[in-house]
């Protein structure tokens, strides 16, 4: 038995790129996922409540790889282990996907052109070549070299910073969020001709452009560029815009990351910066830094001209409000959670918090939610000799 997610638009795959979560009857040995007989990144997924009767999984799906083989309005889902498809269904696909399958692979192969004459060491002045069979990137400066990742992107993680690319490394989730539709007006507002938009931090995206490189540290199928925000691959000037949603919370030197937005974007270019003010702690690799309206200004230093700066939809502090209430009762045990519940807003903020504090609502919150929400943490360290 395959039981997969399902609740897609319209109930069928329509977009270029598409992540999906499920389970299958059967142990948890080495499996495979292929969609019409072409494998498909995948990871598996903790299931505690299968116990040892199934398997969970996540599977990222590139339909581009099935250019000239889809026929009719389904492909199937297989899951392989021991060289034998042990579950199995069909996905519907969108009428009009098959033509979005081949511009998207047009455009993959478009950028990755232009990714090789642009990108640049920061001491080399030349371009990288890449070798025969596509599996070395190599630089002149010192013989630099990069192993490439196995979906296509062009892959430049530097060892030191400790990533490897692989989607089996990242275990919480998928960032796969859509763009608000401020950046999308503000894209169609900056485009000519030569546009070029760099999305630092990407994450996983369903559908591809052909005039913005995602840049990530996974190498999603929909990832055009492996590398870092501490040390971008190319020279001053390369972008006319530079886009980060939900990033620098997660870099642990954000002021780096933004000199170097700042380094490679073009004079008059758009940086459309996104980042946490009132967001408890989440994340991959790590969460280090929220910023006040004024911290995430300084990370740009003075070198910007502010367009606006605003609160967007995506933005409003009612999510945060939801986050922090939701994520503090799933800390509390089964009865301070039955307690704290039946509260009233107004009976909550007549909580006094040194009078209520042995409260079970209170006094029982679990570790992790603590440090997930707190309102402030306290360190105390003794230098290194």
């Amino acid at each position: 038995m395959l039981n997969v997610d399902t609740s897609l638009p319209g109930d069928c795959l329509a977009t270029s790129y598409e992540v999906l979560e499920g389970w299958f009857e059967g142990t948890g040995e080495l499996f495979h996922v292929r969609l019409d007989g072409q494998e498909m990144a995948h990871q598996s997924v903790p299931r505690p409540d299968l116990g040892e009767a199934g398997q969970g999984f996540r599977v990222y799906l590139d339909m581009t790889k099935l250019v000239g083989r889809v026929a009719g309005s389904a492909c199937r889902l297989e899951i392989v282990q021991g060289g034998k498809v042990v579950a199995e269904t069909a996905l519907a696909i969108a009428d009009d996907l098959p033509k979005r399958m081949i511009e998207a692979k047009q455009w993959k192969a478009d950028k990755r052109r232009w990714l090789l004459q642009h990108l640049r060491l920061q001491n080399d002045g030349a371009g990288p070549v890449l070798s025969e069979g596509c599996n070395t990137l190599r630089f002149s400066e010192g013989g630099v070299s990069f192993d490439q990742a196995g979906h296509g992107a062009l892959n430049l993680l530097e060892p030191s910073f400790g990533f490897s690319g692989h989607l089996s490394a990242k275990a919480d989730g998928v960032s796969a969020h859509p763009y608000p539709s401020l950046l999308e007006d503000m894209l169609a507002a900056e485009r000519r001709d030569g546009f070029m938009a760099l999305d630092f931090g990407a994450g996983f995206k369903r559908i591809e452009r052909p005039d913005v490189v995602y840049m990530e540290i996974f190498d999603y199928p929909s990832s055009d560029l492996l590398a870092v925000g501490q040390a971008l691959p190319f020279a001053d000037e390369t972008f006319d815009m530079v886009i980060t949603l939900a990033v620098l919370e997660h870099v642990d030197d954000p002021f780096a990351c933004g000199g170097e937005i700042l380094r490679v974007l073009k004079p008059g270019g758009v940086v459309f910066s996104g980042i946490p003010f009132m967001q408890p702690e989440h994340g991959y690799p790590d969460h280090y830094f929220n910023a006040t309206r004024s911290g995430h200004r300084r990370l740009y230093r003075d070198e910007l001209d502010i367009v606006s700066h605003t609160v967007d939809d995506h933005q409003h502090p009612f999510l945060s409000l939801q986050w922090i209430l939701r994520s503090y009762l799933l800390g509390l045990p089964e009865e301070a959670r039955r307690q704290m519940s039946a509260m009233t807003v107004d009976e909550l903020l007549r909580q006094r918090y040194w009078a209520s504090r042995r409260e079970p609502f209170i006094a029982e919150l679990g570790e992790t939610a603590q440090w997930e929400l707190a309102s402030a943490t306290t360190l105390v360290g003794r230098k290194k000799p």
